[in-house]
């Protein structure tokens, strides 16, 4: 028995497969039998203790609360509830309603609760009505001339405007498409992207671009443009050299109209300088002389009734002068 025990304190004392070890050895005691049961129950518990079980997250999308925000419209939420069904792969409209439910604001809730049953209970109708209620109201004349109205601000990068730019053509598209009016093609984005650049040379880059290959899309455009703009950061030194020694339309127009401004300055100046009859010099008339009795005064002999021109006197002195 002495035997015994001390094996059954040695056992509780190793390791996992020591104790097993021990135990098998041991098996023919009932009572060391029962200690290895007891040590392999106790290493079971430690072993389950450790496990971490793994459960991946909900994907949700941001929540939606339909207060006419730019920059988080009814489109934007249809994409990213559209991307939570497919990451949870919910199939089941049940799956997909509680989804939509629990990421809309209390008055798209409001709203959904107004419309008939077969709409809230349809998660991709509900859906539908949450984004003709809550879009883009707008006509798309309004958005064409919205999205041509845009230009490249001073300080925004080429990839960031590209993205304002296709922005407003995806709401005037998908506008249309609501409306059931032709969809506008990719080119009119192309175009608008080339013309309101700030660049102007990168905008004739990207004419010349289009020029040898008409079918360029949209998106090889940006790329293009991008690499330009890539190369322009690293080359700044020699873009702008490029820049002063290319003179745009504007500056020759001006240019032009500058040099014919002094060829007419010019042929004016030779002229009145070369004209036999030039216009005499106005004559400075001196003003009048009066006494102090308001009288008009002679300038030469200071009396009144005549003028210095016609003063007798005046003419005397010159005749009286000695001749020389």
């Amino acid at each position: 028995m002495s035997t015994r025990s001390s094996g059954r304190s040695s056992t509780a004392t190793t390791s996992g497969s020591t104790s097993r070890r021990s135990a098998s050895a041991d098996a023919r005691g009932g009572v060391a039998s029962a200690s290895a049961d007891a040590d392999a129950g106790v290493q079971t518990e430690d072993v389950q203790s450790t496990v971490v079980f793994v459960q991946m997250q909900d994907r949700h999308c941001r929540k939606f609360y339909g207060d006419g925000s730019r920059d988080y419209t009814a489109n934007d939420f249809e994409e990213e509830v559209r991307r939570a069904w497919s990451l949870c792969r919910a199939k089941k409209n049940e799956e997909r309603l509680q989804i939509l439910t629990t990421n809309i604001g209390p008055r798209v809730k409001a709203e959904l609760r107004c419309q008939s049953e077969e709409v809230q209970r349809d998660a991709e109708r509900a859906l539908q009505k949450i984004v003709e209620i809550f879009g883009e109201s707008d006509s798309s004349c309004a958005l064409l001339q919205r999205m041509l109205a845009l230009r490249q601000e001073g300080s925004e990068t080429v990839r960031s405007y590209s993205h304002r730019v296709y922005d407003a053509f995806m709401a005037l598209t998908r506008r249309q498409a609501v409306l059931g009016e032709p969809v506008q093609e990719d080119m009119i984005v192309r175009d608008h992207f080339m013309a309101s650049l700030s660049d102007g040379i990168l905008v004739r880059v990207l004419r010349d671009v289009v020029h040898k290959d008409p079918k360029t899309t949209f998106a090889d455009l940006r790329e293009t443009a991008i690499r330009w703009a890539a190369d322009e950061v690293r080359a700044p030194s020699a873009t702008a050299a490029a820049t002063s020694a290319t003179p745009s339309a504007a500056d020759d127009d001006r240019m032009r109209a500058l040099e014919d401004m002094v060829r007419d300055l010019s042929s004016k100046v030779q002229a009145f300088m070369a004209g036999p009859n030039q216009p005499a010099a106005p004559e400075r008339r001196r003003p009048p002389h009066r006494g102090k009795d308001g009288r008009l005064l002679c300038y030469a002999c200071e009396k009144p009734g005549h003028f210095a021109r016609d003063c007798t006197e005046k003419k005397q002195k010159g005749n009286d002068r000695p001749q020389q």
